[in-house]
């Protein structure tokens, strides 16, 4: 398992870096992002779901009580990042909307500290800088003649405070015990019960 790490780390790249692609093919067929966001939702929930009734059924089993984890997860941070992050890609480009995302680390970093009481250390700081003028280097923004709309940027500001979220809601719930699958199944019945409640809306 270990040789195949650093391959699904750069297999999970690839087809991160490729959702702008589909993104821009949805919205050429007249979806919005709200409707994107939905059809993400709902075919990863379906594919989860029948995974997990094979796979292990206890993992399909919550409490009711931490419910709260799941909607965090799902509605607050799924739902919201994606909107903001597909409105971005439509408003800017693949690359400035890439780049907005990842201020997530610096929003997780702050609410790390407020909330779980992490060390704000220095070398965190200067790997979160390099980390972000590393993507602005790689994605070309710098010296390139595009213009940026103030509503952009703030849409894909939003949408890496939302992916921020995903972090922090992730971790109250692996904190009561539940499993990752447990955990990617409920965010995405949560967001796709959200989301479908919008578009009948």
């Amino acid at each position: 398992m270990k040789k195949l790490a650093s391959g699904m780390v750069i297999l999970a790249g690839i087809l991160w870096g490729s959702m702008g692609i589909f993104v821009r093919k949805f919205e050429e067929c007249g979806l919005g992002s709200l409707d994107i966001v939905a059809i993400r939702a709902i075919t990863t929930m379906c594919i989860l779901f029948l995974f997990l009734l094979f796979y292990n059924r206890s993992l399909l089993r919550i409490k009711l009580r931490d419910l709260w984890c799941f909607l965090g997860t799902g509605l607050l941070s799924i739902v919201f990042f994606n909107y903001c992050y597909f409105r971005a890609i439509t408003m800017t480009s693949l690359s400035v909307a890439a780049v907005l995302l990842y201020t997530a680390p610096a929003f997780v970093m702050v609410l790390s500290y407020l909330l779980f009481h992490e060390k704000f250390t220095v070398r965190k700081s200067i790997a979160l800088v390099l980390t972000f003028v590393g993507c602005v280097f790689v994605t070309g923004i710098i010296g390139s003649s595009q213009t940026l709309s103030g509503k952009g940027i703030l849409i894909g500001i939003g949408a890496g405070f939302g992916y921020a979220l995903y972090s922090i809601f992730g971790r109250f719930a692996l904190k009561k015990g539940y499993d990752s699958f447990t955990i990617s199944f409920y965010t995405f019945f949560c967001c796709s019960n959200r989301c479908d409640s919008f578009m009948q809306f």
